[in-house]
């Protein structure tokens, strides 16, 4: 995973050009600073309230990753969305089509590291914080969020060139 995250970060860098530092230098000392402990630390409390397909998992979910982003100086915002899941079956004996649909209603969490000379142009960088019902979701997909945490602290004290977005949903 360092190896994979190490990737990230250099892919992420290359894109946003940090005007002030050195390609190189920028990105040893940014790898250095990623962190195993902070990554299982992340996961573990992410899996914590449990299958984060529930409100309440979502909500505590939302609110643990407003409060890790702020601590990095970011401003972090919430973004409204809204699915309808439509489920449809056979009955057996009948052979008659049943179907239903429900929608449901969520919010994304975002933050944004700002370009300095391209602002405009915009790299987005997202993780998945839901799972499906009874699963704690450790590698669906609380590791990347983990992940998507690590390059955002790695990038809080950097000026880039381009905007950094990054979009927990």
């Amino acid at each position: 995973r360092a190896l994979f995250l190490a990737g990230f970060l250099l892919a992420t860098l290359w894109f946003a050009r940090a005007p002030l530092a050195p390609f190189d230098a920028r990105l040893s000392a940014r790898c250095e600073e990623v962190s195993t402990a902070r990554l299982r630390q992340h996961v573990s409390k992410l899996c914590t309230p449990g299958p984060r397909a529930r409100s309440d998992a979502l909500a505590a979910t939302r609110a643990y990753l407003t409060r890790e982003l702020s601590a990095l100086g970011y401003t972090p915002r919430e973004e409204p969305f809204a699915w309808t899941e439509t489920m449809s079956a056979t009955d057996l004996d009948s052979g008659e089509k049943q179907s239903s649909s429900r929608r449901h209603e969520d919010r994304h969490v975002l933050a944004e590291k700002r370009g300095l000379l391209e602002p405009e142009r915009i790299l987005e960088v997202a993780a998945h914080f839901d799972t499906v019902p009874r699963s704690p979701g450790a590698d669906d997909n609380a590791s990347g969020v983990a992940a998507l945490l690590e390059v955002a602290a790695a990038l809080a004290p950097l000026e880039l060139a381009r905007t950094v977005r990054f979009c927990f949903f």
